[in-house]
């Protein structure tokens, strides 16, 4: 009789767990094996993967909150932004030497009774001077300077040869094309009072 052999199933469906112990312990011994610089190169790739990651990830999320916010912004109507209008400069009234004669203020008494200042329309840096012939009594004279955005107030000093004349100047730091108003200030019979003088 022929020689019969048992059926051998050439894909077994199962791996015999020697087999699998023995792949484990061949990868075990393999990393032992490596060097300390070929262990660091095999964490930096995998360190190196988890960063890829997580920088994919960043790029991904702004793109899509970037795209969010576009279509957001393209939503608004530009007619929905209200327009502030520029406002037009006002000219003077005078240039150069600014004469000026005056009798009141806000008090009980008149404060100046005129002056000169000099030039009404200096430019930016340049010097402006003011002589103002004031009431018999009148002390602590002041010029409070409004421009177009700054505020200065200066102190005026008495002539000593005429007592009803007081000076003083200060330098045109400021544009003036919008606000331009020069207010004086003093003292008179114990009230302070106030004379506005408009160049506009």
């Amino acid at each position: 009789m022929p020689k019969t052999t048992p059926d051998v199933n050439p894909y077994p469906s199962e791996i015999p767990s020697k087999t699998v112990s023995d792949i484990y312990k061949q990868m075990v011994n393999w990393y032992m094996d490596l060097s300390i610089v070929r262990k660091g190169i095999v964490w930096a790739a995998v360190g190196g993967g988890i960063v890829v990651f997580f920088i994919g990830l960043n790029v991904l999320s702004n793109h899509v909150g970037r795209s969010l916010v576009d279509k957001r912004i393209s939503k608004i109507q530009p007619s929905s932004v209200p327009m502030t209008p520029t406002p037009t400069p006002r000219p003077l009234t005078s240039k150069g030497v600014y004469k000026f004669s005056i009798m009141g203020g806000e008090g009980k008494q008149g404060l100046i009774k005129g002056g000169v200042i000099t030039p009404v329309d200096p430019v930016f840096g340049g010097k402006q001077e003011m002589e103002l012939t004031v009431t018999t009594g009148a002390q602590r004279i002041y010029v409070i300077l409004l421009t177009d955005t700054k505020e200065k107030k200066v102190a005026l000093t008495k002539d000593p040869s005429k007592p009803d004349v007081w000076r003083g100047s200060w330098t045109m730091d400021d544009t003036y094309s919008y606000i331009y108003t020069l207010t004086v200030q003093g003292t008179i019979g114990g009230d302070v009072v106030t004379v506005p003088i408009m160049f506009r």
